[in-house]
């Protein structure tokens, strides 16, 4: 039996929930809401989703972009992530896609538009595959496994990936001896325009990754050129 997707919407106008939550439902998504960042919390610590869509502005406990970042940095690391907001500024959407963000909608939302953004986001998390298997051979007999989002080292001990790390791993295995531009990397990966801006959603995500990588992989740096990965 084919899964149905559960999303958690976090929202603090009451009839803006009601409007996303029946008109996902009748999509044949389940939802699951909270209208206050603690009541948010307590879902991403006690149960499972298959994607978020976070409203920016919420309470003085804590707002949207907090919560994106608790879900990044917790269990639910993988869960890809759609904010919305009433802000059509480039600074937000910057910094939601340094911390991990897959998409953002601007306010007023229309429920089609925003299924389609919900499936195309469902369908690269689903797609995230490596030729030749799932799996890339890393030293010291570990092996980074970027359809799953985990690198798992000899021992046993699992590593979390997060959605972009494991597409950025996944696209670099595919170009094993090559120098990769940011800007190549954001036509690819990010699959947005290259602009000056964007420059650090590249810096800070591969920054991320060779924290995970150290002693297993390397990612260098070449000044003015890119970066290349090697093993």
């Amino acid at each position: 039996m084919k899964k149905v997707p559960r999303i958690l919407i976090v929202e603090d106008s009451p009839e803006l929930l009601r409007f996303l939550s029946e008109g996902l439902q009748a999509r044949g998504y389940e939802i699951c809401t909270a209208t206050t960042f603690n009541e948010a919390i307590r879902h991403v610590d006690s149960e499972t989703f298959d994607l978020a869509i976070l409203d920016i502005m919420l309470d003085k406990a804590g707002d949207g972009i907090a919560i994106l970042k608790y879900i990044r940095e917790s269990r639910s690391y993988s869960v890809p992530v759609i904010m919305q907001t009433v802000l059509a500024d480039d600074d937000y959407c910057v910094r939601c896609l340094r911390l991990g963000a897959d998409d953002f909608v601007v306010k007023p939302i229309r429920i089609n538009p925003l299924i389609a953004r919900i499936e195309a986001v469902l369908r690269r998390v689903a797609g995230i595959t490596l030729p030749g298997g799932a799996e890339v051979p890393l030293l010291n007999g570990a092996k980074a496994y970027c359809s799953n989002r985990k690198i798992v080292l000899s021992t046993g001990t699992t590593i979390p990936l997060s959605y972009k790390e494991a597409q950025l791993l996944r696209f670099f295995s595919e170009h094993p001896d090559e120098t990769l531009s940011a800007e190549n990397l954001l036509l690819n990966v990010w699959n947005v325009s290259p602009t000056e801006d964007r420059l650090h959603c590249v810096r800070s995500s591969i920054s991320r990754l060779r924290l995970k990588l150290e002693g297993l992989a390397e990612i260098k740096a070449y000044y003015s050129e890119g970066y290349r990965f090697e093993v």
